[in-house]
């Protein structure tokens, strides 16, 4: 097998925020009782990592206890839970109560952490070491 080096490669990362909550949504919506908040930088939703997929997600786990991974405006990254229902008898398919964005702010903590893979190399065609390094600083200093 022929040696390879790679001195470091920028990935897509999984914990990439995807929404942004733009104001604190009311306490009778799902998104209210699961504490997501004006500022929330939504970094995954169950299985959904992209806005597209937010609405499948969504419909399809209507009544069951949903992780929210987001990072805050302060920084922390918690994990809240979720419980998608129709909240709404005028907007029966609103299933999360929340108004959201794709685009976080900048200046927000979730746009500061970055994850990296360096370096992984092998020598002569053997491996003379695999070292993965997840850089990964979620949201803070």
């Amino acid at each position: 097998a022929p040696a390879v080096h790679i001195e470091s490669m920028r990935l897509a990362r999984p914990d990439r925020a995807f929404a942004y909550v733009t104001a604190t949504p009311p306490k009778e919506t799902p998104a209210g009782k699961g504490g997501l908040i004006l500022g929330d930088a939504i970094l995954s939703l169950g299985g959904a990592r992209h806005l597209r997929d937010l609405q499948p997600v969504l419909a399809s786990s209507v009544g069951t206890s949903v992780p929210v991974r987001v990072c805050e405006a302060s920084g922390s990254v918690v994990t809240k839970t979720i419980v998608p229902a129709s909240w709404d008898a005028e907007n029966p398919g609103s299933l999360l109560g929340c108004q959201i964005i794709s685009s976080v702010p900048a200046g927000h903590p979730a746009l500061k952490s970055q994850t990296a893979i360096t370096p992984l190399s092998a020598a002569r065609g053997k491996a003379a070491g695999c070292v993965q390094h997840a850089t990964s600083q979620p949201c803070g200093p």
